[in-house]
């Protein structure tokens, strides 16, 4: 096992950093703010304040675990991989206590930069490991092309917010309005509160992956910044960020540090599947990411994990085992569908690799992980949250429809939905058309990266080690798996584990193939031309994150065109959100009167609505809803406040549609209207 030294002479406070990490984080800072900047176009101290401080203490934090968990082949001191688990951890921890704390998001977050300066300040590294120059490409180099990809990639996500215009029209997803949602109930959590659902005042959270919101919540408490501008300008681009330094990790940890970089660069410069003219964006790694930014947190906290399992396998440390199954777990808070992915092959992957262990202890130990594997997931069945995980290969014949519906080609897919009616009608036709469905899947979610890895792994069969040559093939076999053979989810989105997973598949793949394609061309190249490729090669691929990344969100494919009206925000209710936003109390309640299905009233307002209509169909919903409706038919004033007290309603917002039978008195007397949206305050 490898010895830590000991505090000597030959040792310096973790502090105490060479120039090179001083600049990652001056860099890392800069960047936070240009995004910052790039959505508000206004200057605010509080938030470049704010990212210095997060900075050095994501950093810091990070340094103080590889210290104490020490990887082979990181010094303790290096900026991307600290960053990465200082961030991932200071999260995971705020949202931990979140549960237990009563004081809130600014004082958790407080104690904890504190807790990470006292324990740095008394923590000592290596003089080596603090004065360690990189050669090119450095650590340095790496957090730079990583921040200029997560900038072009987020280009429409870090420019000035578009909902304040006369016709307001989303640059994002729809769901933005519930990442926002999210950050602002962590944001104004009052102290000695509980945290509450985000669809109805009072009611508890449900079970939900939030760690991911915990940092954006905390410089929304501290500097007031709204929490759809933090959205769009620190929490989309961050977990792009992250990724960038994941693959450089996980790149690393097979081929050095420059294959570490050329992984990098393979993720975030490198058009996808679907952008290399598959055209199925429902598979489009990129877009995916964009529309559901929990997946780029979960990508980087399960590449962490795995960083520390091929550190076990290497060095047979039981340490960085426990710390791989930890970092595992901490996946559950951040997407839990990557856990479920990967919980299994993590679980027999040292039977494989770990140690000089006898063939009866790696049988014995694959025979009780998969015993343990399979009574945690009947344990897991009584989970109400948990999804769903039995196997039925059949619901590969309705699955096959939509994935044929959402390509582009009008030939690709005309040709597939005229076998979609006779799939059915014998065994034969079922089965050619589940296994020509699975050939496509393997096609649309890694496109060249999939023949590329068969390839290279071939090259390199006498070069690198089973362990390094056989992981994608694992994680390629386990996600196939799952996205033609588990049963569609019962409990939320049906495609939960049939379709989620597959982004973090397309990662390692794409990633390994990177690393090993440098690994072969630096075979080739002088050393003295060899550090410069990669800059080279990283500065023209700027062109494709520049180019892909323009209108991302809003429906790469033309399939979603007929989907406009989900972008298009009424402006008057914007306005009213705002205008409640700043005239109202953290604590205060709204209610819209059409439900505020899209959350686009409560993600701006940023408060609790007394009921979303939530497609969820949580139990007490429909209940608020009929409450809502006899409020919307009374017709004296009296009864009127009484139910809004009763209700704790402050700021009840009605539709120019709805028909109020109030007095008119009261219909009158809104205290904001705009575009026939109208506000109405009570007392309480």
């Amino acid at each position: 096992m490898m010895e830590l030294p000991s505090p000597t002479r030959n040792s310096v406070p973790v502090w105490t950093l060479c120039f090179h990490h001083w600049m990652a984080i001056v860099l890392s800072v800069s960047f936070l703010f240009g995004w910052y900047f790039g959505v508000v176009r206004g200057i605010n101290l509080a938030v470049a304040l704010f990212f210095l401080i997060l900075c050095c203490s994501c950093y810091l934090g990070g340094a103080l675990v590889l210290r104490a968990v020490p990887l082979s082949c990181f010094p303790s001191t290096n900026y991307p991989l600290a960053f990465l688990l200082g961030f991932l951890l200071l999260s995971f921890t705020l949202f931990l206590v979140a549960l237990v704390s009563p004081l809130g998001i600014k004082f958790n977050f407080t104690v904890a930069v504190i807790g990470i300066a006292a324990w740095a300040i008394a923590a000592k590294v290596p003089r080596t490991d603090a004065r360690t120059e990189v050669a090119f490409p450095s650590e340095y180099l790496v957090v730079l092309i990583s921040l200029a990809a997560a900038t072009l990639w987020a280009q429409d996500s870090i420019q000035p917010s578009t909902l304040m215009g006369p016709q307001p029209r989303l640059v994002h997803w729809p769901d933005s309005f519930y990442h926002a949602r999210l950050i602002s109930v962590f944001a104004s959590q009052a102290p000695g509160a509980p945290i509450q659902s985000m669809y109805a005042a009072g009611e508890p959270a449900r079970l939900y992956h939030y760690a991911s919101y915990m940092l954006p919540a905390a410089l929304s408490a501290f500097t007031r910044t709204p929490a759809y501008t933090t959205f769009s300008s620190f929490m989309l681009p961050m977990g792009i960020f992250l990724t960038g330094l994941a693959a450089y990790g996980i790149g690393t940890s097979f081929w050095g540090r420059a294959g570490g970089g050329a992984a990098a660069v393979a993720l975030l410069l490198l058009p996808d599947a679907a952008q290399q003219g598959i055209s199925n964006y429902w598979y489009s790694y990129h877009f995916l990411q964009h529309v559901n930014p929990g997946q780029l947190f979960g990508v980087a906290t399960m590449a962490a994990a795995w960083i520390y399992m091929f550190d076990a396998c290497k060095t047979d440390r039981p340490v960085s085992l426990g710390a791989s199954y930890a970092l595992a777990a901490v996946c559950i808070t951040y997407k839990a569908q990557f856990f479920i992915a990967n919980a299994f092959l993590l679980w027999v992957f040292p039977a494989l690799f770990f140690g000089a262990l006898s063939r009866k202890k790696r049988i014995a130990w694959v025979a009780l992980a998969t015993l343990s594997y399979w009574l945690a997931l009947k344990l897991a069945e009584g989970i109400p949250a948990m999804p769903t995980i039995r196997t039925d290969v059949r619901s590969l014949l309705g699955t096959g429809e939509w994935i044929a519906r959402n390509f582009d080609s009008e030939a690709i897919r005309a040709f597939l939905l005229q076998f979609v009616p006779i799939a059915t009608d014998s065994r034969f036709h079922s089965v050619a058309w589940i296994l020509g469905m699975a050939v496509i899947i393997f096609v649309i979610t890694f496109g060249a990266f999939g023949p590329l890895y068969f390839v290279l792994a071939w090259r390199l069969r006498r070069v690198a080690s089973r362990m390094v040559l056989l992981f994608p093939l694992f994680v390629m076999i386990v996600y196939m798996f799952m996205s033609t053979s588990l049963a569609p989810n019962a409990n939320g989105n049906t495609d939960e584990l049939t379709h989620r997973p597959f982004a973090w598949a397309y990662f390692v793949v794409c990633t390994w193939v990177g690393g090993a394609t440098w690994r072969i061309v630096s075979r080739s190249l002088p050393q003295r031309n060899w550090q410069w490729a990669i800059p080279a090669v990283a500065f023209f691929l700027l062109l494709v994150p520049w180019t892909f990344g323009k209108g991302i969100e809003v429906g790469p494919t033309r399939l979603w065109t007929n989907y406009h009206v989900w972008w298009l925000v009424p402006p008057g209710l914007v306005r009213a959100a705002y205008y409640i936003r700043e005239h109202s109390q953290p604590t205060d309640i709204v209610q819209d009167s059409e439900g505020d299905s899209r959350l686009i009233l409560t993600g701006l307002s940023e408060r609790q609505p007394y009921a979303v209509w939530d497609p969820a169909n949580l139990s007490w919903i429909p209940e608020r809803a009929v409450e809502i409706a006899k409020f919307e038919k009374l017709t004296r004033h009296e009864e009127i406040i009484d139910m809004a007290r009763r209700f704790r309603i402050r700021w009840f917002v009605v539709h120019p549609e709805d028909e109020l039978a109030w007095p008119q008195a009261v219909v009158d007397g809104a205290v904001f209207q705009s575009d026939g949206y109208r506000v109405y305050a009570f007392g309480i």
